[in-house]
């Protein structure tokens, strides 16, 4: 019997121990599926033994210095022991006992006792000025976490810091400058760290002035300027509105306002404070605007800038008055002043009560996009009738840039003899201006070489690119002829013309020949060469411009030459591309804005236009409509608007379309309707496409 038991407990004395984890187990079973991992335990600060468990653990026992404690439950997997009243100091021998269910030791931990950490901390409170200070402030430093304040004796709420600064308001509790007043430092267990007094002053009275810059309405967005003394913050108040307020450093200031100050006619004021909300000072804000002009060349059409409110502006162009206008409320200005040629000189006045402010002077420059070649103020052609038998006419057109611009042209023709015509001709709205000569006596010293001038007229003093066109002896008044046209499309509606007419006559090509046509090529001069001394080829390739020709069949083109020198025109030169009677108009367009209607076709064709109530998708009731259009001697119809065609087509998703010419019916062809963009007048039109 006594030989078992030294064996047993040689066992004990040799089984490994682990603190933290299991030293011994009552089987092999249970050390491999039972197991304690306990956290340390520090003196003062814990109340409880924790920890985890995993296996078959049911309960446990706390073991002090050989003490047994009380044998509680533990469940999913937690273990909390309330130890505070029994482990005391780091000396004590502390172990944790596991039991199962049917209380049989699993396992015994050893647990770790750590001492306490003993917090310190110091505080340094800033002084405190009576009446002007919202709250007392300062700095800490240690294991501080909480501070309070103490006013006469009486302890304040606590409040938490962090950062290692802090800000107790105190308005409502330091009433008078005599209180007695702590900063009280706390630990995280409530351990006050530290106490120091707080110095109560009386505060001295803050200055400050400021001073604001300028604000130079519609180029500024802030208000600027500078301020001195004790100002920490400015405001803007605009018509007695005081505005969001600010802080400054640095002894500058910079507040946005370009939302705020909305005219020139506001009263501005900026308003500089103190740290506690006092204003130091106030001054009023000088609003102005900057007299400047804007960007201005060949191809501006208005006359822009900015100046003082309610001012006059006098322009002047050439050193001449054009035109006295005044500024508006918000102190821009704007003049109408149509183009003007590069090489003009402008300037403008600002004048403000009747004396000179400022002025601004330049020379028109070049944008690039203007033509400066021939006849690119306006074109003059003389008709085919001879000067001696019958009467002869001079007729032309001013370029739509200068429309408004020229007055009156004057046109001369003298002879050895004197002065044959001297006559006055003024454009009307369109451009348009045209002369007729009478045959009189003298007319056969024309043979002679007459001397021919066109002089121009502007409505001020502005200078034309070409003021004057002068052809001198010598004219060849041969009337111009074209042999032959045809054209090529090349696609992205651009199209080649070529032909055989008069050497060195200038050739206008185009589509859909009008008056003013719907599109005219820029002229072409056909150059003398030795091979073609008479006749000469030409060719020509231009674009469309905004048209869109919606096919290359029954497309009327044409071309007429010109003599550059007296303007005798040629006979009119039509070709009509691809033409057939079953195929659709080359083009159909409609204005979206008015009611008018534009075809182009097949000359001296009727084109019937029929439209179901079932393709109806206008406002209203759906109706069938159906009316026909005649084409001139060009293949051309322009602003139609019998029964509002233009309009009355808009209605319908789609159309459909016949030729009739010599009596003679072609295919209906049914087009749909397609909705694009102009660019060059911004409005929405309709076209009808037929499937190329």
């Amino acid at each position: 019997m006594k030989k078992l038991l030294v064996s047993c407990l040689a066992v004990l004395l040799f089984m490994p121990t682990t603190i933290g984890s299991s030293i011994g187990t009552h089987s092999a079973h249970a050390e491999e599926t039972s197991s304690t991992k306990l956290n340390a335990f520090t003196l003062i600060e814990d109340n409880y033994l924790t920890g985890t468990f995993t296996g078959d653990i049911a309960k446990v026992r706390l073991v002090v210095n050989g003490k047994n404690f009380t044998l509680i439950n533990v469940t999913d997997g937690v273990i909390k022991y309330y130890a505070k009243d029994k482990i005391l100091t780091t000396s004590d021998d502390v172990k944790l006992l596991a039991y199962s269910s049917s209380g049989q030791l699993l396992n015994t931990t050893i647990v770790t006792v750590k001492e306490a950490v003993i917090p310190t901390g110091s505080i340094t409170p800033d002084s405190y000025l009576f009446g002007t200070d919202p709250r007392v402030t300062g700095t800490y430093s240690g294991d501080i976490t909480r501070i309070a304040l103490q006013v006469n004796g009486v302890v304040k709420q606590s409040i938490a810091v962090t950062d290692g600064t802090f800000s107790y308001y105190a308005k409502d509790k330091i009433l008078a400058e005599t209180d007695e007043v702590k900063i009280l430092a706390y630990s995280s267990t409530g351990k006050l760290l530290d106490s120091q007094d707080v110095t109560v002053k009386t505060p001295v009275q803050l200055q400050g002035s400021i001073a604001p810059n300028t604000y130079f309405f519609n180029t500024d967005s802030r208000v600027t300027g500078t301020y001195s003394g004790d100002v920490v913050r400015v405001g803007l108040q605009v018509n007695g509105v005081l505005k969001q307020t600010i802080p400054v450093t640095n002894n500058s200031f910079s507040y946005f306002a370009k939302d705020k100050i909305i005219t020139t006619s506001d009263e501005a004021q900026i308003i500089a404070y103190d740290k506690t909300g006092n204003i130091l000072d106030q001054q009023p804000i000088s609003i102005r605007l900057p007299f400047s002009v804007n960007t201005f060349n060949d191809n501006t059409p208005i006359l822009s800038g900015t100046g003082v409110t309610n001012a006059t502006i006098k322009i002047y162009i050439n050193n001449s008055l054009a035109q006295t206008t005044e500024t508006k409320q918000d102190g821009t200005f704007s003049y109408a002043i149509d183009y003007i040629d590069y090489n003009n000189k402008i300037k403008v006045e600002q004048w403000v009560n009747n004396q000179l402010r400022e002025e601004k002077e330049f020379i028109v420059s070049k944008s690039g996009d203007v033509d400066y070649t021939l006849d690119s103020v306006l074109f003059w052609q003389q008709a085919k009738n001879g000067y001696k038998e019958k009467d002869t006419r001079y007729f032309g057109q001013v370029k739509p840039r200068y429309r408004n611009l020229i007055t009156n042209l004057r046109l001369r023709i003298s002879t050895g003899f004197g002065i044959y015509v001297d006559c006055t001709m003024a454009p009307d709205a369109t451009g348009s201006f045209e002369t007729t000569i009478l045959p009189m006596y003298g007319a056969t010293s024309l043979d002679q070489g007459p001397e021919l001038t066109l002089d121009i007229t502007t409505k001020d003093a502005r200078k034309l690119y070409t003021m004057s066109y002068r052809i001198g002896t010598g004219i060849d008044y041969n009337i111009p002829v074209i042999n032959s046209l045809y054209m090529m499309n090349q696609g992205n509606s651009k199209f080649s013309f070529s032909g055989n007419a008069t050497t060195g006559s200038l050739i206008y090509a185009g589509v859909g020949y009008t008056a003013s046509s719907l599109w005219a090529a820029t002229p072409n001069i056909i150059p003398v060469t030795a091979n073609f001394a008479e006749f000469g080829n030409f060719t020509t390739n231009q674009a469309s411009g905004s048209l869109l020709f919606h096919r290359t069949a029954n497309l009327p083109i044409y071309a007429y030459a010109v003599n550059p020198k007296s303007r005798a025109q040629s006979d009119i030169k039509l070709l009509i591309q691809n033409e057939n009677i079953n195929l659709p108009p080359s083009y159909i367009n409609s204005s979206m804005m008015g009611q008018d209607l534009t075809i182009l076709g097949i000359p001296n064709s009727k084109v019937k236009i029929n439209m179901k109530a079932a393709d109806y998708i206008g406002w209203g009731n759906p109706t069938d409509a159906e009316f026909t259009v005649q084409l001139n001697q060009y293949g051309v119809v322009s602003d139609y608007t019998t029964d509002s065609a233009g309009w009355l087509i808009q209605q319908y998703g789609n159309i459909s379309v016949t030729n009739i010419v010599g009596g003679i019916t072609g295919k209906t062809n049914i087009l749909p309707i397609i909705q694009s963009e102009d660019q060059y007048d911004q409005i929405q039109y309709y076209a009808w496409k037929y499937g190329d």
